[in-house]
């Protein structure tokens, strides 16, 4: 069961940050607070700029980070001073941290997305610990994240990064074309999703009954995870997304573009100009029609991931917030983001940038608590299990297997054939 998964993997990092401290207490060397931190309080705030870095926002986003949340952060906290910094793509954060960190500089604080940074950067020393910052602090420990997103935060059993946003895709659909082709409900099965997108694709106005997008990691992920099958395992010595179930499942997705009731490859067919029926997808969709197609909005339906031919899982990552080990701010830093984290700012932040929390204590709250497709975020996110905890999964994914995977959208390659290729690619990096 993915539960049972996800909580062994929690408890080997648990327990090898307590084989860590034991160590550090044998050897008559406990790990130091922070500096300025005081057992049970948080580091005290000292006259300082942090350089905040992120997050990747549209521009009205970001305006509201500039204005309404900084005007909050000085009202209580004027002597500390944030000067943020846009970015425009995570690929975009990634080179700035690794380009200023080489040249012994950087941000203080950043926000790198659901790429696989943080296991990257974190192994090559460029992150710091939150652990110490976390048990000096009463309000902010592991415990308020949702676990398979904080799992991912670490790096051999330290927290290098805090989830302020999650990130996993539940299934969309069009409730009226639903009921006008007849479906009682929305898929539990792969077999539903076949039958539904016949049906669908059957109605006058819709082009296809599902949309597909093959080559799109987060999607190919989810209906990976919902069959029972993973990209690599957990030791990342083994290529495990081109086995039996790997194929099966790209081989599912092409079926059903094959047969005409999924998208082919450049269709601008799409659930939310309600020429497709459904998608499995992040959280976008909702705030897009709502502003830009409310007549697909008082439409659409949510549920959690259908469960695949072999197994049913689901995957979780974050918006993660990290501090830079070559800053000379660590504890203005941490305030700050101490700060984001809390309990009444974090559920303002995302109320007004429409992203999922990271705490389920957020989730909680209204508007969360009470709308419709955040309830189904939320139920799925308490299932998921991370992905892959790997140095050069960052790397296997956008170089790899996203150009192998278009290629089986296209048609270049067999499923067989692009998922055998992208692993003799990915093992040369593991």
């Amino acid at each position: 069961m993915a539960k049972s998964r996800t909580l062994n993997r929690r408890d080997l990092l648990r327990a090898s940050v307590g084989a860590a401290t034991g160590m550090a207490l044998a050897a008559c060397a406990p790990v130091a607070a922070p500096e300025g931190a005081m057992e049970g309080d948080a580091p005290a705030a000292a006259p300082a700029e942090i350089n905040w870095l992120g997050p990747f926002l549209p521009a009205y986003r970001f305006e509201w980070l500039q204005g309404p949340l900084m005007d909050m952060w000085q009202d209580t906290n004027s002597d500390i001073t944030i000067v943020m910094e846009q970015a425009t793509s995570w690929g975009d954060t990634e080179e700035k941290v690794l380009i200023r960190a080489a040249a012994g500089g950087g941000p203080d604080l950043v926000q790198t997305g659901e790429t696989g940074a943080v296991t990257d950067f974190a192994a090559r020393g460029l992150f710091t610990s939150l652990d110490p910052y976390m048990d000096a602090d009463d309000d902010i420990s592991v415990d308020l994240f949702y676990e398979a997103p904080m799992i991912a935060g670490q790096y051999e059993g330290v927290s290098y990064a805090l989830p302020q946003d999650s990130i996993t895709m539940v299934y969309f659909y069009n409730k009226a074309q639903f009921e006008e082709a007849g479906l009682s409900g929305p898929p539990a099965t792969f077999d539903d999703i076949v039958a539904a997108a016949e049906a669908l694709t059957a109605l006058d106005g819709v082009d296809y009954g599902l949309q597909a997008v093959v080559s799109n990691w987060g999607h190919f992920a989810s209906y990976l995870y919902a069959n029972g099958g993973s990209f690599i395992d957990e030791s990342c010595s083994e290529i495990l997304f081109n086995d039996e179930i790997g194929v099966q499942t790209v081989s599912f997705l092409m079926d059903q573009v094959n047969a005409g009731i999924a998208t082919p490859h450049g269709s601008d067919v799409s659930v939310q100009n309600g020429r497709a029926s459904m998608v499995t997808t992040v959280p976008w969709i909702v705030g897009w029609t709502q502003n830009n197609a409310p007549e697909i909005y008082d439409v659409l339906g949510a549920t959690t991931m259908p469960a695949g031919m072999v197994g049913s899982d689901v995957w979780g990552w974050a918006h993660y917030e990290s501090i830079l080990e070559n800053s000379e701010a660590k504890d203005p830093a941490w305030t700050f983001l101490a700060w984001m984290l809390s309990e009444d700012i974090d559920l303002t932040y995302h109320e007004n940038l429409n992203f999922l929390p990271g705490q389920p204590r957020t989730f909680a709250k209204p508007p969360f608590s009470e709308h419709w497709a955040w309830t189904v975020f939320a139920q799925q996110l308490e299932m998921t299990r991370p992905m892959p905890l790997c140095i050069s999964w960052r790397e296997i994914n956008a170089d790899i297997l996203r150009p192998e995977l278009e290629a089986a959208w296209i048609g270049e390659k067999t499923p067989q054939e692009a998922l055998d290729s992208a692993a003799a690619k990915a093992a040369e990096k593991l």
